[in-house]
């Protein structure tokens, strides 16, 4: 199937290039709708292709006073460009939606965020999310890292004892701070890898940190296993968002709007 997926593609090519080149331009819309639904077909990283052959498709039409073809491609247009599609690329997930690219370094809430996104409509609690986010080796935790637990900050746990003590809060911000020498000087050498594995482990040690501590950074006492890791998930999909915002505004404007967090978690784009 994949040599017949390609063999079509090539064939589409070769047709779209000549009917420019002949200017057949009806001929060269229909030709574009068709391999646009191709590449829609595959999904992944051809939805941003298949929105541009779509939009091309669609000012064509509209010259060519095509009515009944514009109304299909206006629809089909709507549909594809609301969309957002991510794809790990190495160290560095892209980010796709209507028909822009932001790349952004690997972190916990990304992932998170690709998980929902390849399961549209589906409800998730935070649990799940850690679980089935770490059951690949890209969404694990970074090698040398190990969440907190019982066995390590406390013999036995009660509603009174701090997430975290005195002295892993302390190793938690050492190593923080020795991250930001890292990732700094990784930037300055210009170390993509390395810079990138630093903001994975920072972003990692920042979300548990922050469900260990209150307002003023006070340690928070240990309460619903549940409840922690439900504010650890939120923070990391907010922040993710927000980076996302940095490099691609229309794409964090929608997901603000299409993913909910909260008891469930769901990503669910409006048609």
């Amino acid at each position: 199937m994949q040599w017949q997926t390609a063999a079509a593609e090539e064939h589409f090519q070769v047709a779209i290039a000549h009917r420019r080149r002949l200017g057949a331009r009806p001929l060269l819309a229909r030709s574009l709708h068709e391999y646009a639904q191709l590449l829609a077909a595959r999904a992944g990283s051809d939805l941003a292709r298949a929105a541009e052959a779509l939009a091309d498709a669609r000012a064509i039409a509209a010259e060519c006073s095509m009515t009944k073809l514009t109304a299909i491609l206006n629809e089909q247009q709507a549909a594809t460009a609301g969309a957002v599609t991510m794809e790990r690329e190495g160290e560095y997930w892209a980010v796709r939606h209507a028909g822009s690219v932001a790349r952004l370094p690997d972190s916990v809430g990304l992932r998170y965020l690709d998980l929902l996104i390849r399961n549209p409509g589906r409800e998730l609690a935070a649990p799940d999310i850690t679980q089935l986010a770490s059951a690949t080796p890209a969404s694990a935790a970074p090698a040398g890292i190990a969440p907190p637990g019982p066995a390590q900050h406390a013999v036995t746990a009660t509603a009174t004892d701090d997430v975290l003590d005195a002295r892993a809060l302390a190793g938690y911000r050492r190593r923080l701070a020795e991250l930001d020498a890292d990732l700094a000087e990784a930037e300055q050498w210009n170390d993509t890898e390395r810079a990138s594995r630093a903001r994975t482990e920072k972003d990692f040690l920042l979300g548990e940190l922050a469900s260990a501590t209150g307002i003023h950074g006070r340690p928070r006492r240990l309460g619903s296993e549940s409840e922690r890791v439900r504010v650890n998930v939120t923070r990391s999909i907010r922040s993710a968002i927000n980076r996302i915002r940095t490099h691609s505004p229309d794409a964090a404007a929608h997901l603000d709007q299409a993913v909910k967090t909260g008891t469930y978690y769901s990503y669910t784009p409006q048609k």
